[in-house]
């Protein structure tokens, strides 16, 4: 097979990396890197949370705006980059800090988190199993049935 040409999911300058829910820390450093390259400030509202903008908007200042829209700059780029799953889990919060921070804590959190998420794919795996053995039920034949074991 040829080759040339391919490039796998995130391996581009300009497509930031893709998140599934596996590899965390080879995602998070990825990510920190694109980030930065982005714009140098948007790494910060991240990290450190956003800028605070007092008043209404409708009186912000042009280096209010600015700010702000760091922020959602950031949150637009880490909802782009999550599967639906993760988007899900993340999809309420109010900055890319708290996106972040979020994901972290889901993803290289305590034991108890991963307690959690193993539990959470344990109930996923049951509800697969039933469902697959329902499917197979609904097709069944009345001969088939009772010739099964």
């Amino acid at each position: 097979m040829d080759s040339r040409g391919f490039m796998a999911e995130g391996h581009s300058i300009n497509r930031p990396p893709f998140f599934n829910g596996t590899d965390c820390t080879y995602w998070k450093n990825r990510m920190q890197v694109f980030l930065r390259a982005q714009n140098y400030e948007i790494r910060k509202v991240v990290e450190v949370g956003p800028y605070e903008n007092l008043g209404e908007e409708e009186t912000w200042t042009r280096e209010q705006i600015r700010r702000a829209t760091l922020n959602y700059s950031a949150m637009n780029m880490i909802q782009c980059v999550v599967h639906p799953k993760e988007y899900s889990r993340i999809s309420m919060c109010k900055s890319a800090k708290e996106m972040w921070d979020k994901l972290e804590l889901l993803y290289e959190g305590t034991s108890q988190v991963e307690a959690e998420r193993c539990k959470e794919d344990d109930e996923l795996g049951m509800l697969d199993l039933l469902l697959s053995s329902h499917q197979e039920l609904l097709y069944m034949t009345p001969e088939s049935y009772r010739t099964r074991p």
